[in-house]
């Protein structure tokens, strides 16, 4: 039996300045945290299991529940997990709702990367893959004029209208710009 040295997140005081949450919700939070991981790490068959739970089991593809964890994790596919820590700055960073923070989130789930500042066509196009298959297994989806198109079709349009330098590759900035223009057209239509 191998023993695991469990880890401890920094002090409540830290976790509050950094992150904004309030120290109610974080005891709160670590408690069921520590009461679903004691060691301090969660692995990906854990926060596959709990994170199905949120999500609806039926629907919860292994593959998007595996993009999820990366999102979250603070290591490598070999030394992947989750600390307490890591998902409370994860889930601060992912509540901000600034172009850029959601450009940066975006970019983790589809590259199921921390570390990744683009993004290509095919991953993309996995990432609408696991995306549709939330969405009861469909493979097709309907656009504004009713015209029905397979996932890849799709992935292709929306990947070419975000690449708006024709690299192949849809970065930070590029994200950033979306965002921007979706916010100032949900500010229009409110007017």
């Amino acid at each position: 039996m191998r023993w695991e040295v469990a880890i401890h997140p920094p002090p409540l005081d830290v976790l509050v300045k950094n992150t904004g949450f309030d120290r109610m919700w974080l005891k709160y939070m670590y408690g069921r945290f520590k009461n679903e991981c004691p060691s301090g790490r969660m692995k990906e068959a854990e926060f596959k299991r709990i994170f199905a739970l949120i999500i609806a089991p039926e629907r919860a593809s292994d593959q998007y529940l595996g993009r999820m964890f990366r999102a979250f994790s603070n290591g490598h596919e070999e030394n992947a997990m989750i600390t307490f820590s890591s998902l409370i700055h994860s889930l601060s960073f992912s509540s901000r709702d600034t172009p850029e923070a959601n450009a940066e989130w975006t970019i983790r789930i589809v590259t199921g990367s921390r570390d990744k500042t683009a993004f290509n066509l095919a991953e993309f196009s996995d990432f609408a893959q696991t995306v549709f298959a939330l969405q009861e297994g469909r493979t097709t989806v309907a656009d504004d004029r009713g015209d029905k198109e397979t996932v890849e079709q799709r992935a292709f349009t929306i990947f070419k209208e975000l690449d708006a330098d024709g690299d192949g590759l849809v970065d930070t900035v590029e994200m950033a710009r979306f965002f921007q223009r979706l916010e100032e057209r949900q500010r229009t239509e409110y007017l």
